[in-house]
This record gives structure tokens, sequence and C-alpha cells, in this order.
């Protein structure tokens, strides 16, 4: 059954976006998922990288984790609600 997304609404491609990047995090204890479209999942993953390589100014093809609370601002931001 698919949701809907919480940033346009759209009922088509639903994904799962883990609001704390599994890469720095892990999957295991990473729960905390937002569905999104694949389109708005592009965006919202396009615009975590900016702000990581903003912050990090890190090289091509290494990426900065931010504060975990950084990425829920983030998402928040993005989606117009609060997640906490």
């Amino acid at each position: 059954m698919n949701s809907a997304c919480l940033k346009c609404g759209s009922m088509e491609q639903s994904t799962q976006h883990h609001i704390r990047p599994v890469t720095f995090f892990g999957k295991k204890h990473n729960l905390h998922t937002i569905t999104l479209c694949q389109k708005c999942h592009n965006k919202i993953e396009t615009i975590i990288l900016g702000v990581e390589s903003f912050i990090g100014h890190t090289d091509f093809g290494h990426r900065y984790q931010l504060k975990e609370e950084s990425y829920y601002r983030i998402a928040e931001s993005f989606i117009g609600r609060n997640l906490l």
C-alpha cells in the first residue's frame, strides 16, 4: 500500500527517506523515516548533500556528517512541518 508523499501529496513511486543518513547512522537503529515520492526524495537528498558539502568543505565524493538534529531540521524545512 502506497502512502502519500509528505511534500507534494503524490501517491506515485513512494519511497522511505531515512532522516538520519544510513551512511553515517547505520540502518539497524535508523527507524526514523518519512514517505516521499521519488522526485521529492531526489530533491531532499540533493539538498542534504549540498549542505554537507557547504558546511564541511568536503572533497568530491566524500561526505561530511552533520549533527543529528541538523538532518531533522532539513527534513522539517523541506516538508514544512515538525517531525518531533
